[in-house]
């Protein structure tokens, strides 16, 4: 039996259908969680039915997701244990944190046959690339199989891909994963979609080099980002500084032009360890000296000893570093800019034991002294991001 369905909402076809499928086809509605559309009611009904229905995972569909992925756990419980289940869909849930979720969803319980993207888009209605998954339902066999990712620049109809299909073509890309792959586990699918073979084995690499114990000791949010009118530009009593955009880029933040009341600052408010640009116009990562708060900028937090906070401070001032935050940044927010949130950076490995406090103190302070430099390819030959360079890929990278 088939069903496909469209223009209706989970909620109705979960009254309408009562038997299996063997194949499912379907083009949910492209709608987002932040849509006025797709109102809290709506949100809140599903949410309910959710945790009725699937008690065990509905964790994983938090309420910030878009409407897709409720289509796509409806399709799954209408389908027949041994049927194929085929959505055409928006491909932005690939890299989103509500996307990691439901690909932790599909690792435990599906049989993902095929993810194929595209960078073609198929609908004139809509300015959105798609992705096509192909799913069955776990079963024995799942963990002789693999998932695999297609990658294609153009019409699917000029190239046929064949989920099949072991090796790639000139105008179609595969990647082949066993279930329990760490890369697999760990990054959101599309930096793996992103990605060649040469960086899927370099972020491999790195993954097995981080250090637990750091890692452990350190989490990852993002600046208060008040509004202007709350921003003081000198120190008064019961103020703290405040980090924006006329500190600049720097190594080192010790020279504060901005403050804020503390009364603008909750109780339970973390401060921050180390400072990061959240839109990358300019790479660099700043030691948070002025003991400050910032506005809108990624921070990493932690009671970390002064060899920690510069082991931190090495790696996420590398090339390395930069080239994970660039795969993993979007452009989708607004403005154009490549934007990595604090929540892109939570799935980066960043905790890494280099055992040379002494040269990485060395370094820093002769880092203090000056700021970053904002132009890509001017930083890559000044002194300071060499030196930092050769530390860093001396011990992450070797031969692969």
């Amino acid at each position: 039996m088939y069903v496909s369905y469209r223009n209706c909402t989970p909620k109705v076809l979960c009254l309408t259908f009562g038997v299996q499928f063997n194949i499912v086809i379907g083009n949910p509605p492209y709608l987002e969680a932040r849509s006025p559309s797709f109102t809290s009611e709506l949100k809140e009904s599903l949410q309910k039915e959710l945790k009725i229905r699937c008690p065990d995972y509905y964790k994983l569909f938090p309420k910030g997701v878009d409407l897709l992925i409720y289509f796509y756990e409806l399709s799954l419980r209408i389908l027949a244990p041994h049927g194929m289940n085929t959505l055409i869909t928006e491909n932005a849930w690939l890299a989103t944190d509500y996307g990691k979720l439901f690909q932790d969803f599909l690792l435990k319980n599906c049989n993902v046959s095929a993810i194929i993207d595209s960078d073609f888009k198929y609908f004139d209605t809509a300015d959105i690339n798609t992705v096509i998954t192909f799913l069955k339902h776990k079963d024995i066999d799942t963990a002789k199989s693999k998932i695999k990712f297609f990658h294609t620049k153009t019409n699917l109809k000029e190239h046929t891909c064949n989920i099949n299909l072991k090796e790639s073509t000139p105008e179609i890309i595969i990647k082949s994963f066993d279930y329990d792959n760490t890369l697999l586990n760990t990054y959101k699918w599309s930096i793996i979609l992103k990605s060649d073979s040469y960086l899927l084995n370099l972020m491999n690499k790195i993954l097995r080099q981080t250090d637990p114990e750091l890692s452990k000791k350190i989490t990852i949010g993002q600046g208060l980002n008040l509004t202007k009118d709350k921003i003081i530009s000198r120190y008064e009593p019961d103020t703290v500084p405040y980090y924006t955009s006329e500190d600049g880029p720097l190594y080192t933040w010790n020279n504060p032009k901005n403050f804020i009341k503390c009364s603008n600052i909750s109780a339970t408010r973390n401060q921050s360890v180390l400072i990061m640009s959240r839109g990358i116009g300019t790479h660099f990562c700043c030691i948070n000296d002025c003991q400050g708060y910032t506005y809108s900028y990624v921070e990493v937090y932690g009671n970390l000893s002064g060899e920690e906070k510069l082991n931190l401070w090495l790696f996420c001032n590398s090339s390395l570093f930069w080239l994970l935050r660039e795969l993993t940044g979007r452009t989708n927010l607004g403005g154009g800019m490549l934007k990595a949130e604090a929540t892109d950076l939570k799935t980066l490995p960043i905790a890494f034991c280099f055992n040379k406090y002494e040269k990485i103190l060395e370094i820093y302070e002769l880092a203090k002294e000056e700021s970053a430099v904002p132009r890509f390819e001017i930083a890559l030959e000044s002194n300071i991001h060499k030196r930092i360079d050769d530390m860093v890929l001396e011990k992450k990278i070797g031969n692969i």
